[in-house]
């Protein structure tokens, strides 16, 4: 077991031990949430860094078939109970995910939202079927931030973990924008977007 696996294997165990927990108490984001009328109707969504599993089950309960992926093996057991006991269409991996875990031309929407591995864009890419949707959301550092204002920003305190202005759009250099955007101290409401935050939706050609 990894590092990583270990301490969200804690964090989640954690959580679900904390409260009476169903699939359906788990919110999804509100980036996604207001992306809502772009989704595609039906055909399979990839949700990358899935967690509890709240967007997949957004994503099911609209027609996807959705495979949840997470490096944690607690989360991905309980969306797979929970979404077995409800009857919905999501198949939940605990994988640390790589380049080469993600097939080629599979989905019609790829999601992920908190996460970032600057080496996967390519083959996020590549996993797209033409036509299909990147929505991806994540924390953000504005440049002119001070370390000591960097420090006090919500979400992770490594660079590694957040992006730079800009940064999202050049993860995914050949897909078509459709809406950017970057927040500071004002959220973007009407996009669900969180202070500090940035948000691509783009689609493949």
């Amino acid at each position: 077991m990894s590092s990583a696996q270990g301490k969200w294997d804690r964090i989640y165990r954690a959580k679900i031990a904390s409260a009476d927990l169903t699939i359906f108490e788990i919110e999804a984001n509100q980036a996604l949430i207001s992306a809502e009328g772009l989704l595609p109707k039906k055909g399979h969504a990839l949700d990358l860094a899935a967690g509890l599993g709240g967007d997949s089950r957004f994503l099911a309960e609209r027609g996807l078939t959705v495979d949840a992926i997470d490096i944690s093996t607690v989360a991905m057991d309980w969306v797979n109970n929970q979404s077995l006991q409800a009857k919905l269409p999501i198949k939940a991996n605990a994988i640390d995910i790589q380049g080469d875990t993600l097939k080629s031309n599979r989905y019609d929407l790829v999601h992920f939202h908190h996460f970032l591995d600057r080496s996967l864009g390519e083959a996020i890419t590549r996993s797209l079927k033409p036509g299909g949707l990147l929505i991806a959301s994540t924390f953000l550092t504005p440049k002119h931030f001070t370390l000591e204002q960097r420090r006090d920003l919500p979400g992770p305190s490594s660079p590694g973990f957040r992006l730079k202005e800009g940064e999202l759009l050049t993860l995914f250099p050949s897909l078509d924008i459709i809406q950017s955007i970057e927040t500071g101290a004002k959220p973007a409401l009407d996009q669900g977007i969180a202070p500090y935050h940035g948000m691509i939706i783009a689609r493949k050609p």
